[in-house]
């Protein structure tokens, strides 16, 4: 009997095997049909990078015998390719996990050019704090840098969005993790604020990560706060996301009530504050937009007509026949050779409006519903932008309704876009949203916590 079970156990294991594992064919056909559902479903794949620039980087991405071949092995690869496409919104849905325990005991700040240590979990690390990181496991910073960004697709030539990614939340640690081994020692080189240059193993130092502070300021639903700065009589609003929690109707409720404690304390400057924000629904954004804006303002969204009902999977087939019933039936449309064209009017709201002074604060994590914000905001309504390039774009970019595909081996999902959406704030086409004021932080303004967007706008207050 022993045996027995001995026996069955190599043989399940063995069909196992047999069914996890990929081909070098086969990661080359996903290759293919990849090239094949961009080509054809996306709406814009070379607008940013021509297709005479993507052909050749498809054919450079194939693997060969040398190659290691594994599903993660081509995630990277269609990463790469995502990332030339230019859309924040194309992506992978469901990602080989980079998360886990990080043996890296520490958080960076990076500028895109260098690292530098922020912040420690480990008592026996507080030394390294402020200093320059030159690399780990003797793969420089740079190096580093240029593996890591491409994990992350954004809108247009953006790169903020990239670079503030590896500030946030760990994602550095765990981005490392990803793209370099995480079994290996590990050895950092730095470089000390007194300028001496250290080499430290972290391996198998015990760390803790720091639990976040919870926000103060009066609550509005569960991504949005109001505090009253009293000694520069501004209102502050702080908007984590525009995901819908409840029913339009309680979120315009929320936003009539913010509206009116402002007013109420007499408040003649607000400040949106953006930073950080991804997105969400962008209907609730239109609801906060309704009590900003100097006039209605007109959105188009164009429906491309594409190959996406015969690539996509079952789930999105179905869903793209109603998104087509409802858009089309229910709202004015201009139909071209290509796409049709779907008017939306985000209207002003007389009744409960703000009509001062108006700042926004945003950053590279600026992005999708908050990035539209920023921009209709900033060209319409003469608000004044603060901060860094928003990593969503200033005027057109690909969002909404995204069928989902799936690479036929690999099994790997994608959701690219189906509509192109006009903001018409802008002829620029190519970056977020430009800032005003650009703000730029040092490392030492990282560790000090200072909030270098925040004091831009006292002293434009003139304090």
């Amino acid at each position: 009997m022993k045996y027995l079970f001995t026996f069955l156990f190599l043989v399940s294991a063995s069909l196992g095997f047999s069914q996890n594992a990929i081909t070098k064919e086969e990661l080359n056909e996903d290759l293919a049909y990849l090239k094949k559902i961009l080509y054809t479903n996306h709406p814009s794949p070379f607008l940013y990078t021509k297709k005479d620039s993507l052909d050749p980087l498809f054919s450079s991405l194939r693997f060969n015998d040398t190659d290691k071949i594994s599903k993660l092995a081509l995630e990277k690869r269609v990463r790469i390719i995502l990332s030339a496409i230019g859309c924040i919104h194309t992506s992978i849905t469901k990602p080989v996990s980079y998360a886990g325990l990080s043996v890296i005991p520490f958080d960076v700040f990076t500028n895109g050019q260098s690292i530098w240590i922020r912040e420690s979990f480990s008592d026996s690390l507080d030394y390294l704090v402020g200093s320059q990181l030159l690399s780990i496991n003797h793969n420089s910073s740079q190096k580093i840098i240029n593996k890591m960004k491409p994990f992350f697709p954004s809108d247009g030539y953006n790169q903020s969005f990239k670079i503030h990614a590896l500030n946030n939340k760990g994602r550095f640690r765990n981005l490392y993790n990803y793209y370099f081994d995480t079994d290996s020692l590990k050895t950092i080189t730095a470089v000390l604020p007194n300028h001496d240059t250290v080499v430290q193993s972290i391996k198998n130092i015990p760390f803790e990560t720091k639990t976040k502070k919870r926000t103060d300021g009066l609550k509005f639903g569960a991504f949005t706060t109001l505090k009253f700065d009293t000694i520069h009589q501004v209102a502050i609003i702080k908007i984590t996301s525009f995901n819908l929690k409840g029913s339009f109707r309680k979120a315009n409720k929320r936003y009539k009530r913010l509206i009116q404690l402002i007013h109420q304390n007499g408040i003649k400057s607000v400040v949106l504050d953006l930073r950080d924000n991804l997105g969400g629904d962008a209907t609730n954004a239109n609801l906060l937009l309704s009590h900003f804006i100097a006039s209605d303002h007109l959105i188009d969204k164009e429906r491309m007509k594409n190959k996406s009902f015969r690539y996509s999977i079952t789930s999105s087939k179905f869903v793209s026949s109603l998104d087509v019933v409802f858009k089309s039936l229910f709202r004015k449309k201009i139909r071209t050779d290509s796409s049709i064209i779907i008017n939306t009017i985000i209207a002003k709201n007389e009744k409960s409006h703000f009509d001062g002074q108006l700042f926004i604060l945003v950053n590279g994590f600026s992005a999708s519903a908050s990035s539209n914000v920023a921009s209709i905001l900033k060209h319409t309504s003469q608000a004044i932008v603060i901060g860094q390039e928003t990593g969503g774009a200033e005027e057109q970019f690909n969002a909404f309704f995204s069928p989902r595909y799936k690479l036929p081996n690999s099994k790997i999902i994608l959701k690219i876009p189906k509509y192109r959406i006009h903001l018409h704030t802008t002829e620029n086409k190519g970056s977020g949203v430009l800032p005003n004021y650009n703000i730029k932080y040092s490392i030492q303004d990282v560790i000090n916590k200072k909030d270098l967007e925040y004091q831009q706008v006292i002293r434009l207050l003139g304090f």
